[in-house]
Parts: structure tokens; sequence; C-alpha cells
């Protein structure tokens, strides 16, 4: 998984001349979760032992960010 990422991210960067982060993980979920951890221009291996402690960590944000009165997009919780 790492290895398909990181040419996908090459051939974005050398065809349109743009960066992008990725996540690689057990679904799509952790892997979205996972390529905002390390931006800009990089990717995130999420390990199975791992996710606990991230999502908590998630949990954590988005209460807050919904208690500051943004609403939260649809699309963010899927």
């Amino acid at each position: 998984g790492g290895h398909i990422a990181l040419r996908l991210r090459r051939a974005v960067f050398n065809q349109l001349g743009y960066t992008c982060s990725a996540g690689i993980a057990a679904n799509k979920l952790l892997a979205k979760v996972g390529s905002g951890r390390n931006k800009p221009n990089k990717q995130t291996l999420v390990m199975p032992r791992a996710v606990a402690g991230m999502m908590q960590v998630r949990t954590v944000h988005l209460s807050v960010w919904a208690q500051s009165g943004c609403s939260l997009p649809l699309y963010a919780l899927k």
C-alpha cells in the first residue's frame, strides 16, 4: 500500500505540479483520518494497533469543533 501511494503522489506531482498527502489503512475512514496527520506532501500508514488512540484524538477534535458553532459537513462523518 505505501509503495502505491508513493507512486501516485509522485505521478501527481510530476504531471500536474501539485503535492498531495495520502493515508494507508484497513478502510476508507482510517485512511482519510491518517492522510490529515502528515500534511503537506507526506503519507501515513495507520497500523491496526494505533487505531484506538488515533480515533480518541479525532473524537476530541470533532467535539471541540462542534462546540465552536461550526457546522460539520456530512462527508466528514462518513
